[in-house]
């Protein structure tokens, strides 16, 4: 997730780097996925949702996010997440 705190930019832009869904019918399932591979780098290129003009001072925030939901019906349900992140570098460019 990235910000840049300023007024011409509405929201947050998004990167996706990991998804996982699972739908399951019977009684007993497990399921465990690890779809990156723990200590690799991985990189997103997002954009701003927004122009900032030129000659501007800003301030980018960068930082993790993560959004989980669980449905479960009459019978019963566990779900649990651990999603742990380390954000090393962080290059800010200006596009043309």
């Amino acid at each position: 997730m990235m910000n840049v705190l300023h007024p011409n930019v509405p929201e947050p832009s998004l990167s996706l780097m990991s998804g996982f869904h699972a739908d399951f019918d019977g009684d007993d399932s497990t399921q465990h996925q690890e779809n990156l591979t723990r200590g690799q780098h991985y990189f997103a290129q997002m954009f701003s949702a927004g122009p900032v003009p030129g000659g501007q001072s800003v301030v980018v925030t960068v930082g993790t996010r993560t959004f989980d939901i669980t449905h479960a019906n009459d019978v019963e349900v566990h779900s649990k997440s651990n999603f742990q992140w380390f954000i090393n570098s962080v290059e800010v460019r200006i596009a043309p």
